[in-house]
């Protein structure tokens, strides 16, 4: 979350900023989306296929999320033999 903050390094945005600060923007990203101007296109362009699959399939358990290809899925809980397998 705070790579390239101000120009920064993580390790050096981490010495500059306050727990406070950083709680801020976790607040400010979580009312108003990424700060990365890709991450909010790729939402744009998921909601846009989500909204077309809505419109032509009758039955679908599919959200805005199935539709974005990098996203992190922040609230997906995953093991660390997961983690390890796919960063391996």
């Amino acid at each position: 979350m705070l790579a390239g903050v101000g120009g920064k390094t993580i390790a050096e945005a981490k010495e500059r900023i306050s727990y406070s600060e950083f709680l801020d923007w976790v607040a400010y990203r979580k009312k108003h989306g990424p700060l990365c101007m890709q991450l909010r296109i790729e939402r744009l362009s998921a909601l846009q296929m989500f909204q077309f699959h809505r419109a032509n399939s009758k039955n679908s358990s599919q959200t805005v999320d199935d539709f974005m290809l990098w996203t992190r899925k922040e609230d997906q809980e995953v093991s660390l033999e997961q983690a390890m397998e796919e960063w391996v």
